[in-house]
């Protein structure tokens, strides 16, 4: 667990979040991952080979670490780090494609 002393150092270095926080691409794009599979927190956190304290710390704008992005991808069938990382849907899935557009929707409508 991060001590608070450590967060200051990191946030003072900018490290802490990705520019928009929980909104911003690398953030959303874990929410969507999560809810197009339809599980929470707690039961994707596992899932996918994450703490929930990190899973947490990623859906609110820290940077997505290489090794976790990886992990992710070889837990979840047609996921990529590319995705993960940067947004490049080129090599998901179909299925996941049509799941991640209906969490968009999801999303959304629940934002507005």
């Amino acid at each position: 667990m991060e001590s608070f002393r450590l967060r200051s150092i990191l946030v003072s270095m900018g490290v802490r979040r990705e520019t928009g926080g929980r909104e911003s691409p690398g953030a959303r794009r874990l929410r969507l991952i999560r809810m197009a599979h339809g599980d929470k927190p707690a039961v994707w956190a596992q899932r996918i080979g994450l703490t929930v304290t990190q899973l947490s710390n990623f859906e609110n704008g820290y940077p997505i670490s290489k090794n976790a992005a990886i992990t992710m991808a070889n837990r979840i069938p047609g996921l990529t780090t590319d995705y993960i990382l940067r947004g490049v849907d080129a090599g998901l899935t179909v299925e996941l494609l049509r799941r991640l557009e209906r969490a968009e929707k999801e999303l959304k409508s629940g934002e507005s």
